[in-house]
């Protein structure tokens, strides 16, 4: 294959959940834990292929280091809050 010819992308996961969903699901379980959303940056979304798991960062806006993470089961749509 030369150089300039890429091999084919391959196919994007197939989720039951969108992006959006998910956020959704754990900034409820992130406020029903107490934490005051406006205080941290929008969470980066991971999704694990094998695991069939969500996976959202949430960073402090301020110098603070505070952070938390939220795990959620794509099938089951369980939310779990990690310190």
């Amino acid at each position: 294959m030369p150089a300039s010819e890429q091999p084919p992308a391959p196919p994007a996961a197939k989720t039951g959940l969108s992006a959006v969903e998910v956020i959704e699901l754990a900034d409820a379980e992130a406020r029903g834990r107490g934490y005051n959303l406006d205080e941290y940056r929008r969470p980066q979304v991971q999704y694990d292929t094998e695991r069939e798991t969500w996976s959202l960062s949430y960073e402090d806006k301020g110098a603070t280091g505070k952070h938390f993470s939220v795990a959620i089961d794509e099938k089951t749509r369980k939310a779990e809050l990690k310190k």
